[in-house]
C-alpha cells in the first residue's frame, strides 16, 4: 500500500494495482468519512480504506468478530484533508467486520462505518 497526491494504491499478490482517487473529495465532505476495502491473502484478511476530514488521526480501530484491532494510520505530510490505513485479521469463513472507527489525536471518535455484510 502507498499514497501518492491522487490518493490510495495498493496491490496484493495475484492482483492488479488497485487505485482509490482522492482528489477534492477530500474537501468535499463537510464531516469526516472513513472507508473500508478487503482483500483475502493467504490465510489473512488485508484490510485498508481512506479517511478525509480536516483532522489528524490519531487511530483506526477495526471492530471484528475476534474483537478490537488497531490499525495502522498513514499520511502524506502536511495537511491534505485525508490519509489511509491498513491492518490484518486472520481468514476464518466470511470476513466480520462491525466497526471502523475513526478518532483523532485527542482520542475523540470522529466517525466510524458498519460495512455492508457479504
Amino acid at each position: 500500500m502507498w499514497l501518492t497526491e491522487k490518493g490510495l494504491h495498493r496491490s496484493t499478490p495475484g492482483t492488479q494495482d488497485q487505485f482509490q482517487a482522492v482528489g477534492d473529495r477530500a474537501r468535499e465532505h463537510q464531516r469526516p468519512t472513513v472507508g473500508m476495502a478487503a482483500d483475502a491473502v493467504g490465510d489473512r484478511y488485508f484490510l485498508s480504506g481512506l479517511y478525509t476530514g480536516d483532522l489528524r488521526a490519531g487511530r483506526v480501530i477495526v471492530e471484528s468478530a475476534g474483537g478490537p484491532l488497531a490499525a495502522t494510520v498513514v499520511r502524506l505530510p502536511g495537511t491534505p484533508g485525508w490519509g489511509a490505513w491498513y491492518a490484518e485479521l486472520p481468514l476464518r469463513g466470511s470476513l466480520a467486520v462491525h466497526r471502523v472507527i475513526l478518532y483523532d489525536e485527542r482520542g475523540r471518535e470522529v466517525t466510524s462505518l458498519r460495512p455492508a455484510r457479504p
